[in-house]
């Protein structure tokens, strides 16, 4: 990647030669005008304007059907550089500029940008770029036409600046401009300006620079890992629009597949990086690894090399990938039944707030699928369901998942198959979480809100357990999904002394209808147990019901007591050993 320095100027010219081009994969042009007038006002103040990421292509890139003009540039045949991050400055620029015969976008007018000359070289911090719109476009004539008024209201067209023979003209074109204005200047201002200031600072903006990062002598497979890894400068790229540019010469338009998708509305919802993980999935499913790079070989006729240097093909052809699209459609959809649902062989995250890590979908999706294909013949399915539901629990209880995890998910997929293939191949994930680890390592205390994995598992070690609500008995299942929630057992605000870390970890938490918490507001439980009393009337069945939110007889009578140490202590021994039953391993 090299570095450097690209003028508005230099960028404009070449915008409008069809030099500088955008990807499919990149979204429209959809700033707002006064975002556009914001940008060329930080240019004349000479703010930084953030950088500007190319990709210098190579012939073969070149030939790709996969480029569109800048909004309002021709499209050319031989592009030079693709701009993967900054179409939206560089469009607003060239714009403003060049006053293309083009509609803003999303608008019904044209619109043309000012330079407010009074606010300019008064050094206002005020916006200098004013912006007006019409319904019918309009010329450099016809502002040059408008001369005599726009000068009166001091207003400069930024269009005028892209025509060289009105830059060049010094009777009527630029430079008479300039005197003229002068001359009209309000003597209000402190120092009136040179003509020589006025014409600098207009030309300013043509000669201000971008700090540019421009990638060179890759071929695609390698700008999608770049691509797709970029975390500077505040810079969002998508993986996902990337894999979609690449494959529209064969026919497949994923993006639309996707946003078309019906009758997976929650799968859709559950994590807007949901279409990648449908990658990802098809990915460990041809070759084992879903790390960005090996994205790139989903797209037909990529050849990959394996182990021996020998090239294969994963995918030949559209209907190849067609029919493995579909089948990571069916398998996510089949993973997030599995794991939101609270039935036999379920994982309890009944709400996708309760999910510990999305990345597992494609994991748990992709097994289930090499299952069906290969497995199912030579691993009884009771045998397959109990090896996946102890990985799933240590996966979530390790916190491996949490961060950055495309490695981590390569790593469980090939270590599972193995595992289901041969019994003494233990994947490390299922080693790693053994007694010892929940009780010394698991670290509950700390655990204080669903963007903990931890967290999320007690939550649906609850939902599990069919917790059930304190003043009706009911199953919490039974209430609508939004007025369940994670609520304190020993309210942070009641009239008890409270550690503040253990208050709000998920040791003194459990699901509560909405209306229940209501009821115990900021009460302590020694006060609000005698209102439970009350409705229930059968302290055997009070039990019961505490005892499906994991708070045993021990930790129940602590917290009659008001004895907030001595519950969460009771109460962390109670969720370990449930975890250590789900996890089948001895006491």
């Amino acid at each position: 990647m090299s570095h450097g320095n690209i003028s508005v100027q230099d960028f404009i010219s070449g915008i409008d030669k069809g030099e500088y081009v955008i990807p499919h994969f990149q979204r429209d042009f959809d700033w707002e005008p006064n975002m556009v007038s914001a940008l060329f006002n930080s240019m004349l103040h000479e703010s930084y304007a953030g950088t500007i990421l190319l990709w210098l292509l190579g012939d073969p890139e070149r030939e790709l059907k996969m480029w569109e003009p800048l909004w309002g540039a021709k499209k050319s045949n031989r592009p030079i550089k693709a701009v993967l991050d900054g179409q939206q400055r560089l469009s607003s620029i060239y714009y403003a500029l060049y006053a293309p015969t083009k509609k803003f976008p999303n608008r019904d007018s044209y619109y043309y940008f000012f330079i407010d000359l009074e606010q300019m070289m008064s050094d206002s911090e005020e916006e200098n770029i004013i912006y007006k719109f019409y319904t019918k476009p309009k010329d450099a004539n016809s502002f040059k036409n408008d001369k005599e008024e726009l000068i009166k209201k001091g207003l400069f067209p930024l269009c005028l600046l892209t025509d060289q023979d009105f830059l060049k003209d010094r009777i009527s074109g630029y430079a008479s401009w300039i005197k003229d204005y002068v001359k009209s200047i309000d003597l209000s201002l402190d120092e009136k300006p040179t003509e020589l200031d006025v014409s600098e600072r207009i030309k300013s903006i043509l000669g201000f620079s971008f700090l540019t990062e421009t990638l060179e002598g890759k071929e695609v497979k390698e700008v999608c890992t770049i691509f797709a890894n970029i975390n500077s400068k505040g810079l969002r790229l998508d993986i996902f629009d990337l894999i979609n540019a690449f494959l529209f010469p064969h026919g497949i338009e994923l993006r639309i597949q996707w946003d078309k998708l019906e009758n997976h509305d929650i799968l859709k919802s559950v994590d807007r990086e949901m279409k990648v993980y449908l990658l990802k999935l098809m990915s460990l499913h041809v070759q084992r690894y879903c790390s960005s790079k090996y994205l790139y070989n989903l797209i037909p006729g990529s050849n990959v090399k394996d182990k021996q240097g020998n090239k294969k093909v994963l995918i030949k052809n559209k209907g190849e990938f067609d029919e493995l699209w579909e089948n990571a459609i069916f398998y996510s959809e089949k993973a997030r039944e599995k794991i939101m649902g609270s039935g036999i062989r379920d994982f309890g995250a009944i709400k996708p707030l309760f999910i510990p890590n999305t990345t597992l979908f494609p994991v748990l999706g992709a097994l289930w699928l090499k299952y069906d294909r290969e497995l199912k013949k030579m691993v009884p399915e009771s045998e397959f369901w109990e090896k996946i539901n102890k990985w799933y629990w240590c996966a979530v209880l390790s916190g491996d998942y949490s961060g950055s995890s495309d490695s981590i998910m390569s790593q469980d997929y090939r270590e599972i198959i193995g595992w289901l293939e041969d019994d003494t191949k233990v994947p490390e994930r299922v080693k790693k979480i053994n007694n010892v680890f929940i009780e010394e390592s698991l670290g509950l205390e700390k655990a204080k809100n669903t963007n903990n994995s931890r967290y999320c598992a007690v939550l649906n070690l609850l939902a599990l357990k069919t917790s059930r609500d304190w003043f009706t008995d009911r199953i919490l299942g039974n209430y609508p999904l939004e007025k369940i929630n994670d609520h304190h057992i020993f309210p942070t605000k009641c009239n008890i002394e409270l550690d503040s870390e253990l208050a709000n970890s998920i040791l003194n938490r459990t699901l509560l209808y909405e209306e229940t918490n209501l009821r115990i507001k900021n009460n302590c439980p020694k006060e609000y147990y005698k209102k439970i009393e009350d409705k229930i009337k059968d302290d055997k069945k009070i039990q019961e019901i505490m005892d499906s939110h994991l708070i045993s007889p021990a930790a129940f009578k602590c917290m009659q007591e008001n004895d907030f140490e001595g519950f969460i202590r009771e109460r962390k021994r109670t969720v370990g050993e449930e975890l250590k039953k789900v996890l089948g391993l001895s006491r």
